[in-house]
């Protein structure tokens, strides 16, 4: 019966087995019911796995390759329900399929619901398909998909660029990124498995940057590197420049997406949230919780006393400029609208105003903290580890992506038109503006204006390499 059970099931039995037969030669005197589990049988649950095999028997679908096994067969229907079609093969491609990035949160946490295995959304990048997937649980993929270096376009002959992603860990923004690049650069993709007993240790910018310069240096041991990274991954490819500068090497280009450089002030607040830490004998984790909520107030009222608040009166007098141009009907007929239903909307001052970005779609890359345990867990370790960061100086040129609209987040928003790198870049600072907020600019159709100059960036470092190069082969 290999069709229906599968190959872990049958080495579970069989250790089951050999596992009565020591303990039977051990003590032939006991009766067997001893060496048997005395745990109640659960029934439905039997007869909820024999209808899924008996399902899995009858699966018939004209012109779709049926599932090999039972594995297969439950990743597939994981698909069809996530999808909304029953037209989907176990060959088919998830996005090629109708699947996206929000799908995908959906998808990855039903299969574990339906098989018991964790897989991190960055398994879609070496495996989308159900059979790739079933492999990938099997452990038929070998250990490169959870590697820390890992390839998002295999590119040629050019010096690769590491990105370093944001605190959801998305490989696929970065996926859609290098769509834009000239497909002979070669683009990788730092990752920390979500799921692994490691994460827990790479808790600071610091920690996550050597972890990452260990596995770059194994692969790449010398420069010239090119370095990226998006919102969080902009922070940790910073430090990572930082770190291999101090080593003696060479650093091509750092492109930083969208993410604000806290003022090195923010260390005395550091310093003091530590005195007041050991008077009161709060402990490291309080200690750290007290910066973090002091830090966040302090970045809104920056914010509000330098940008926030000339928005905020700008945007209310554009409403009283609007009221007063309709006819006095309308203006009537709003007044009693507004009288018989909520009156006041209250965003809190410090939270300044910003424009609200409507639909589920832009909100995709985040809608995952109601559902990923793994990934919501990562995303508050590296946001924490994020405001911790204090960046200092860098000795090289920094080319920034900023967003047009900015964060959503109170907390992350910064008035300085240079998100605070003019004082960091020490080599100077290139900046492109890149329509959309924080999450359109790695989304279509947004992410073109992001990919496009970057193109240009990268192409020009490549050619300056190979003059260089040529320079010294002469």
């Amino acid at each position: 019966h290999e069709d229906v059970i599968g190959e872990e099931k049958r080495e579970e039995v069989k250790a089951e087995y050999l596992r009565l037969l020591d303990a039977y030669l051990d003590n032939p005197e006991q009766p067997v019911d001893a060496f048997i589990s005395q745990e109640p049988i659960d029934f439905d649950l039997i007869h909820e796995r024999e209808a899924e095999s008996a399902r899995f028997l009858e699966f018939d679908l004209p012109g779709q390759v049926p599932p090999k096994d039972l594995l297969e067969f439950k990743i597939l229907q994981v698909w069809q329900n996530v999808l909304g079609t029953q037209a989907v093969g176990v060959n088919d491609n998830f996005f090629e399929a109708g699947g996206n990035s929000w799908l995908a949160v959906r998808m990855f946490v039903e299969i574990e619901k339906a098989t018991g295995s964790y897989l991190p959304m960055n398994t879609l990048l070496r495996a989308a398909t159900v059979s790739d997937l079933a492999k990938v649980i099997r452990q038929e993929m070998g250990g490169e998909i959870w590697s820390t270096v890992i390839a998002i376009q295999p590119g040629k002959n050019l010096v690769p660029i590491y990105f370093a992603p944001g605190a959801a860990e998305n490989g696929l923004a970065v996926a859609r990124v290098a769509r834009y690049l000239n497909p002979d650069q070669p683009v990788y993709m730092f990752q920390i498995p979500l799921g692994d007993e490691q994460e827990g240790h790479l808790a600071r910018i610091e920690d996550m940057a050597a972890h990452y310069v260990q596995a770059l240096r194994n692969r790449q041991p010398h420069g010239p590197y090119i370095l990226g990274g998006y919102s969080a991954g902009g922070l940790v490819a910073l430090e990572v420049a930082q770190q291999l500068r101090k080593q003696g090497q060479e650093i091509a280009l750092l492109a930083i997406l969208d993410v604000p450089a806290q003022s090195p002030n923010y260390v005395f607040v550091q310093r003091f949230a530590h005195w007041v830490s050991g008077v009161l004998n709060l402990g490291e984790r309080r200690e750290r919780a007290l910066f973090l909520s002091w830090r966040d107030i302090l970045f809104r009222l920056d914010y509000f006393l330098r940008k926030g608040f000339s928005d905020w009166v700008q945007s209310w007098f554009s409403r009283v400029q609007r009221f007063f141009s309709r006819s006095v009907e309308e203006r009537n007929d709003l007044v009693r609208r507004r009288l018989g239903g909520s009156i006041v909307q209250t965003n809190g001052a410090l939270s300044a105003h910003h424009p609200p970005v409507a639909g589920t779609e832009d909100e995709g890359d985040l809608a995952w903290k109601d559902y990923d345990r793994h990934m919501r867990e990562h995303f508050d370790t590296v946001n924490e580890a994020v405001k911790c960061y204090i960046p200092q100086p860098y000795a090289g040129q920094i080319v920034l992506f900023r967003s047009s609209v900015g964060y959503r987040r109170a907390e992350m928003r910064i008035a300085d038109s240079k998100m605070g790198w003019g004082r960091i870049a020490k080599g100077g600072l290139q900046m492109f503006v890149v329509p959309g907020n924080h999450l359109q600019i790695i989304r279509e159709p947004n992410v073109k204006h992001l990919g496009e100059p970057l193109r240009a960036c990268l192409d020009q470092v490549q050619q300056s390499l190979g003059e260089q190069l040529g320079n010294k082969s002469v």
